[in-house]
């Protein structure tokens, strides 16, 4: 089976359309939905099909940061540890939100290159983790 990227089969019942999320392809490309009895079925094989097309991309999706820490370095002289205040989850990605210098929010990657994500229950595995 292909995982699924983002579409929906249309069924259509007289004047009434009612949509599928297609949750998976086959190897022969044939498109399988959830069927009312909760089994994974080929979307032409149940009642009104009509086609497929493309899904909306889902919502953005914000996350408490649960703990999680960012530390990074300023102009390669100054570090700093701030917590990571949210997780922003997107169709095509994500990025933790964290407060600056400053205290203002920002996305991690305008802190610059020279950064380590990490959580303070975490076990360093080896010298070349960072330690706070």
């Amino acid at each position: 089976m292909i995982p699924e990227p983002g579409h929906v089969a249309i069924y259509r019942h007289g004047h009434h359309e009612t949509r599928r999320r297609v949750i998976a392809w086959r190897d022969d490309h044939t498109p399988l939905v959830l069927s009312p009895f909760n089994t994974l079925e080929p979307a032409r094989t149940l009642h009104g099909f009509d086609h497929i097309e493309d899904a909306p991309p889902p919502p953005a999706t914000v996350l408490p940061g649960g703990g999680w820490l960012v530390t990074y370095t300023l102009d390669g002289e100054t570090t700093h540890t701030t917590p990571i205040v949210a997780w922003h989850i997107t169709p095509t990605g994500g990025h933790a939100i964290v407060t600056d210098e400053h205290g203002h929010l920002t996305n991690i990657d305008q802190l610059g290159p020279h950064r380590t994500v990490w959580h303070p229950d975490q076990q360093p595995s080896g010298p070349s983790e960072a330690t706070p």
